[in-house]
């Protein structure tokens, strides 16, 4: 997958045209309604919503011989079956025979993201798929989200904007950060808000999951904590022989600072614990990224801060080994209190994760070049 794509592009690849041949009676007439297309480890999916393929009174009795699918390329795609998930509607699919961008699931939108949307509004799209770039999330629960499409067409009153925007349910909410595009949502229905019809409804994934269907790549605070308790990276004397050499200025730095710390014949094993916690707690930080993706950014300051920190107050002669232990448990307190004061409405009570940036940090300084701290 070409990673120069821009995230319009990306998304237009997972778009697809849903249109359904329904006959009421004894009428027949084409539905025109948009998928996106999804995988877990072995399958394809179009992910749609439910008034979709079945009507918004649930009376439409549409199976897969009803249904056309679309690609961004007007090539058709198979339909195999249909799963549903509450409101939400899973096809599952043939196999594709283009490549698609990467996509993190997540299960929950957050507020101060610019998002995506791209779908078949039948009266404005002309048949083709048309982009909505400025929409806003202004409320978020368990299973429904709430967003803003800004400028949507210059009357957004009544049946005028309800034909306009007639077949965009089931588009994504997708948004982008740092080259990774992000899926938190379906659209599912249009919204009166004071008057103006730029509001819509969309439809969490938390069904999909809560059902046990797992995407690729499907993340939430509980798998991340979960994951983090079963990742503690084990330090072989191999591994710490290749950090020694990839690595030779930053082990000297720790070697003798440990060495200043505890006697000679703990000084290995203390070795490998902090580049073990080294290690683990990039993985964290990776990890917290794709649930907070402006995480990474405010961990880089609030990671030179402390270290500074740590610099003017802690990084002094010691008296004793003995001092110098009493010292890192000053530094840890000071650190955790620091992290938790800015991720607190990320790790509240999470003290694992919490405890891996915490010695990720007294890790990380102990490697620094800069900083001494020995025996006087």
């Amino acid at each position: 997958m070409p990673n120069n794509l821009n995230v319009i592009d990306k998304i237009k690849r997972l778009t697809v045209k849903l249109k359904l041949t329904i006959v009421i009676e004894k009428e027949t007439r084409i539905e025109i309604g948009t998928g996106i297309i999804v995988n877990d480890n072995q399958k394809f999916y179009i992910l749609t919503v439910e008034h979709v393929l079945f009507g918004k009174k649930n009376n439409y009795k549409s199976t897969i011989e009803d249904i056309e699918i679309i690609d961004f390329n007007e090539v058709p795609i198979i339909p195999i079956g249909i799963k549903r998930f509450d409101k939400l509607v899973l096809i599952e699919i043939s196999m594709i025979s283009f490549s698609l961008p990467d996509v993190v699931y997540l299960d929950k939108a957050h507020y101060d993201k610019k998002y995506h949307l791209n779908g078949y509004p039948k009266a404005i799209s002309n048949g083709k798929s048309f982009p909505f770039n400025d929409v806003i999330c202004n409320a978020s629960e368990d299973n429904i989200m709430l967003l803003t499409i800004n400028n949507l067409t210059a009357d957004s009153s009544g049946d005028h904007i309800k034909e306009k925007i007639n077949g965009l349910s089931g588009s994504g909410v997708f948004f982008e950060e740092y080259n990774n595009l992000y899926l938190v949502g379906s659209i599912n229905n249009l919204i009166d808000k004071d008057g103006i019809f730029n509001a819509v409804e969309a439809l969490t994934l938390v069904p999909l999951y809560k059902n046990k269907f797992i995407f690729t790549k499907y993340k939430t605070i509980t798998d991340i904590t979960n994951e983090m308790k079963n990742q503690n990276q084990k330090i072989s004397l191999e591994e710490l022989e290749k950090f020694k050499d990839d690595d030779n200025e930053n082990f000297e730095n720790l070697n003798r600072k440990n060495k200043n710390l505890y006697h000679i014949e703990e000084v290995m094993k203390k070795n490998k614990i902090r580049i073990k916690q080294y290690s683990n707690g990039e993985v964290a930080i990776n990890q917290l990224s794709d649930l907070d993706t402006k995480f990474k950014d405010r961990w880089l300051i609030l990671t030179d801060t402390m270290l500074d920190n740590i610099e003017i107050k802690y990084s002094k002669y010691i008296e004793t080994k003995n001092i110098g232990q009493n010292r890192i448990n000053e530094i840890t307190k000071d650190i955790e209190e620091s992290i938790n004061n800015e991720f607190k409405y990320l790790l509240s009570n999470r003290t694992l994760l919490l405890n891996k940036l915490v010695q990720y940090i007294i890790a990380k300084w102990l490697f620094d070049c800069n900083i001494d701290f020995k025996e006087g």
